[in-house]
């Protein structure tokens, strides 16, 4: 009777089913990994921060940050005709994205890493217009500070010709901050955590 060596058996068997298994895990891996992206993406689109700033300085306050009062468009002071979204959404659809494939086919190991904005990435791409440096999508989250001076009204000295922040108090209402992108990223993690190396 012959003694079976279980590391010679091992390495055998991971030659032989390395190859198949890879083509059968990775793809599934891939796809998981769409698929959450795909949801994030749609999370994004769907905020109620992302439709109010779309539809610019006349939009309504759907996210309910500004206690009803004007819109977020001409509240944090986008020119007229500018696209912060648009920024957003780039950075999110280009950055979420599969860096590399690994398969150490001697263990039968199989993952794949991706990229995940960070909050460094965010803030560069939404700076406010009037502050450099500090980042409107992270206001939406701590509070943006104004909204006491806020008055919507037409004016040529808007931004976005829709509003005016004037020096003297016109309300003592504050700025109501909610859940933004700090919350799709976390949801989109936990979505991979299981499967996917995230670095």
């Amino acid at each position: 009777m012959s003694l079976i060596n279980r590391n010679v058996l091992k390495k055998a068997l991971s030659r032989k089913a390395g190859p198949i298994l890879e083509k059968k895990i990775i793809p599934q891996l891939e796809a998981q990994f769409e698929e959450a992206k795909k949801k994030a993406l749609a999370d994004f689109e769907s905020h109620p921060v992302t439709k109010e700033i779309l539809e610019g300085p006349s939009g309504s306050n759907k996210s309910g940050t500004l206690r009803g009062r004007g819109n977020l468009y001409s509240y944090i002071g986008f020119e007229k005709g500018d696209n912060p979204i648009g920024r957003l959404r780039e950075l999110l659809s280009t950055k979420i994205r599969i860096r590399n494939k690994v398969s150490r086919k001697g263990d039968l190991v199989f993952y794949i890493t991706v990229d995940i904005p960070n909050e460094k990435d965010i803030e560069g791409v939404t700076q406010l217009p009037w502050a450099p440096g500090r980042s409107w999508a992270k206001g939406i989250e701590e509070g943006l500070s104004g909204l006491g001076n806020y008055l919507v009204t037409e004016s040529p000295q808007s931004r976005s010709g829709q509003a005016v922040q004037i020096e003297g108090l016109i309300s003592n209402a504050s700025f109501s901050t909610t859940s933004y992108l700090t919350k799709i990223i976390q949801d989109l993690i936990l979505s991979l955590e299981k499967n996917i190396v995230i670095k």
